[in-house]
């Protein structure tokens, strides 16, 4: 009698609980256990002899059971894990007909969304009260989102995300798929959360939002990521989300790009678990490196990030607009190197000394804070050293042979140093002011635009920093800026405005003081003028200055590999442009104090003066 084949045992278990997933090892040495460790080795967490698997990455395991290792030896899976699997399985099968998708045929309308009662078709926007006119590439956005049920639109800023997404949630709530939304955006962002609720949706059809409410209430709830760290706030947004059908929207999802390794992001992750539909928003997806994006990917796919990031098929999971579907008016970038006094040359080398002896120290290098503090301490030298000398202390540097004459320069550091860059703003505002041209200044450090704002007084600046970032404050400053025709210029700080505001009805021109390596705030900054609306004769100009022969250069050099990282990424020429300034202008020292445009020819006069000076001296 011969016997039958013997029965295999399955390589794991897996089970659920109130945490998310839980497996427990049966065989180690088997193919499926070597594949499933690996597909969810950035997830998993060790429980005892045991392994768990969050709610919010349960997402790995449904794609994993497609693989070939999944399919030769299954795991046991329990009834509880079957029915935790399930939400999950439907939305990992959504995931695989985006990835199988024609991106021309899916950005068509008419369109049908899937709601409780089945499909709802709608011809056009307007069906589902929708009274704004889409342009065409964000009508095209809007039906593929929808068709993917989740989704990133990684467009450049001022594109119009915000009424794409309210496009979006507009017909997923006419259908009954989502009767709720959680924004979480900036703070500089809430407002137009508001004010375009209106503007997209019919009386009657627009949402009650309620901005940073103690409580959810409304149809549409905003906060911030920085409210996300509240972990009772977190808990009352994850239960609003669970006791009804929701879509959670990350606007200027960059800001929770460290995933599971920082706080937002894993809160962040939190909220994308239990909603039924994710959205994430932002114009620069890979600040840092194409890496960045496999963790916006996380927050649209729960578990998938990792997956799709190395996915050839990846750019189906977004949709992005480029300057050119804009049809924008060119904006003209400008780098013009400063060069700095003798006295300035002097303080800011000995700062360099300083930090290369201090960077010699092996303990110091493996401290990122404190090189952090070194770097940013040159990037405000660069630019005014004064900022940083205290009057009352002599200047002390460790390895310098002390110098009499370099610590009463840097006592007297405000007396002696004209901050080059200072001098060429006042030239540049003085020169739009003249023109009929408002100019927004960038500036990284609250001294400089403190500085600046004494040297522009003349024309009554507006001022949006740090401790004017949120209230009526900040809004009184932006609209004297839009209003006020004495005020000629915005002192602001880009990690403070750098999003989320729209200023290209009131200004086309632009100075950045200085930068940091932040290629995202930087191309954040660059948008608020340069946005849809403007019209075609618009004369759009961006003004870099660079202090020349300091760190400054290297900011330079190191923005324009990361743009253009990206640009490769998202196969977007515009931003190859970005990245070469169209005019790289090295200012003479005569040219900074008279202008670019005076410069050659006052020098001839200067000449002459100092020919007749000899002549009375002789």
């Amino acid at each position: 009698m011969s016997q039958g084949p013997a029965l295999v045992s399955p390589p794991f278990t897996v089970d659920a609980d109130e945490g998310g997933l839980v497996v427990s090892l049966a065989d180690p040495g088997s193919n499926a256990w070597r594949s499933f460790a690996d597909a969810t080795a950035d997830v998993a967490e060790p429980l005892g002899t045991r392994w768990r698997i969050p709610t919010w990455a349960a997402a790995t395991i449904t794609w994993w059971w497609a693989t070939a290792e999944a399919r030769a030896r299954p795991p046991e899976v329990t009834e509880r894990a079957r029915r935790s699997l399930a939400r999950h399985a439907h939305r990992a099968l959504r995931l695989a007909d985006v990835l199988a998708a024609d991106p021309a045929v899916a950005s068509r309308w008419p369109l049908s969304v899937e709601g409780p009662d089945g499909p709802r078709w709608f011809a056009e926007p307007t069906e589902f009260g929708f009274t704004r006119v889409l342009r065409g590439f964000q009508a095209a956005q809007a039906a593929r989102l929808l068709r993917a049920g989740d989704g990133c639109n990684f467009s450049v800023p001022g594109s119009g995300k915000t009424t794409v997404g309210y496009a979006v949630f507009g017909a997923l709530r006419a259908a009954g798929a989502v009767e709720r939304a959680l924004v979480v955006a900036p703070i500089s962002a809430h407002e137009t959360w508001q004010v375009e609720a209106l503007n997209c949706l019919a009386p009657g059809r627009a949402p009650r939002v309620a901005v940073l409410p103690p409580r959810p209430v409304g149809e549409v709830v905003v906060v911030h990521y920085e409210a996300l760290q509240d972990s009772a706030l977190l808990a009352s947004l994850v239960g609003w989300l669970r006791t009804s059908r929701s879509l959670v929207v990350f606007d200027e999802a960059h800001r929770a790009k460290a995933g599971r390794a920082g706080v937002r992001g894993t809160a962040a992750l939190a909220l994308a678990a239990v909603a039924d539909h994710r959205f994430v928003l932002t114009g620069t997806p890979a600040p840092n490196g194409p890496q960045d994006v496999a963790a916006l990917f996380d927050l649209a796919w729960p578990g998938s990030g990792r997956a799709l990031w190395t996915d050839p098929r990846n750019s189906r999971c977004f949709v992005r607009a480029t300057k050119s579907d804009l049809r924008l008016p060119p904006q003209t970038l400008e780098v013009q190197r400063v060069p700095l006094s003798a006295a300035h040359r002097r303080l800011y080398d000995a700062m360099v000394s300083a930090a290369a002896a201090a960077l010699a120290d092996a303990d110091l290098r493996r401290n990122l804070a404190r090189i952090g503090r070194i770097v940013l301490l040159l990037l405000q030298g660069a630019t005014d050293p004064a900022a940083l000398l205290d009057p009352q202390l002599p200047l002390t540097m460790s390895g310098d042979v002390p110098d009499t004459a370099l610590s009463e320069l840097a006592r007297r550091a405000s007396a002696n140093v004209v901050p080059g860059k200072f001098v060429r703003v006042r030239q540049l505002v003085d020169a739009n002011a003249a023109a009929g041209h408002k100019t927004l200044v960038w500036a990284s450090f609250r001294h400089h635009i403190d500085a600046l704002e004494r040297l522009l007084a003349a024309h009554q600046p507006a001022v949006v920093v740090g401790d004017t970032s949120r209230g009526p404050e900040r809004y009184g400053q932006l609209e004297a800026f839009r209003t006020d025709p004495d005020c000629h210029v915005l002192l602001a700080t880009p990690q403070t405005l750098g999003e989320g505001v729209s200023l290209h009805q009131t200004c086309q021109r632009q100075i950045h003081v200085d930068r940091t390596y932040n290629a995202g705030v930087f191309l954040q900054s660059l948008d608020r003028t340069h946005r849809l609306g403007l019209p075609p004769d618009a004369d759009c100009r961006v003004t870099l200055l660079v202090a020349e022969e300091t760190i400054d250069e290297q900011v330079e050099s190191r923005l324009s590999r990361k743009v253009a990282q990206m640009a490769a990424m998202l196969d977007d020429p515009d931003l190859v442009g970005l990245s070469v300034p169209d005019v790289d202008d090295t200012l003479s020292p005569i040219g900074l104090l008279l202008g670019t445009d005076a410069g050659e020819a006052l020098a001839d006069l200067f000449d002459l003066a100092g020919d007749l000076l000899q002549g009375r001296g002789s």
